[in-house]
């Protein structure tokens, strides 16, 4: 019995070891194709966070910790982004904006219906929820360029103007989440397939 239960506590100890080694190779991978897909030279918002959000999101069901995958990406990106690309538009280090409740709620929002709605990992369950993240991000990224910038009127009318006016931002949106949404499942699937064969 007692050599039993040390081996039962050995399988799960070893079980325990690869889910968080797995969890860190999922988080390690999805910040670096979130970040870089922000870096490099892209149209406006079409990059990956969204697809990845979901992917973490899904991920999340074992390991809790993948939900704050879009938070790394976005501010380890944002501090590259503020601080060198753009450093000129800005007056000294800036580490978060003014507008980054705007913009890092939906992915993190988007992060946690993944987890909750899908079971497991499909194209179709990807491109789909990827949908509702981007016009999830469309409709409160766009209530924060109203709420605290001076372009738009304080009205309904001016927040229909912002609406209106950030459309074409929408539409690379979801083709971002198509593009890499596909891409990151074609990735996915192929690992997987390996790891059964290996099995």
């Amino acid at each position: 019995m007692g050599v039993l239960r040390n081996t039962t506590v050995d399988l799960s100890l070893h079980h325990q070891l690869r889910t968080m080694r797995n969890s860190i190779y999922w988080f390690t991978g999805l910040v670096f194709v979130a970040v870089v897909s922000r870096l490099i030279p892209h149209l406006d918002n079409l990059t990956a966070l969204t697809a990845v959000s979901v992917f973490a999101g899904v991920q999340a069901r074992n390991q809790k910790m993948l939900l704050l995958v879009p938070f790394f990406a976005m501010f380890l990106s944002d501090l590259v982004l503020n601080n060198i690309i753009y450093a000129e538009h800005t007056n000294g280090f800036l580490a978060i904006s003014k507008s980054a409740l705007f913009l890092y709620t939906p992915y993190l929002l988007l992060g946690l219906l993944s987890m909750w709605s899908l079971r497991k990992i499909k194209l179709t369950g990807v491109l789909g929820m990827g949908t509702v993240g981007a016009l999830l991000f469309f409709a409160i990224s766009n209530l924060g360029v109203w709420a605290t910038g001076s372009m738009y009127p304080k009205s309904a009318a001016g927040l229909m103007l912002a609406y209106e006016a950030a459309i074409p931002f929408l539409r690379n949106e979801l083709l971002g989440t198509l593009l890499y949404g596909t891409s990151l499942y074609g990735v996915y699937y192929t690992l997987r397939q390996k790891s059964v064969e290996t099995a």
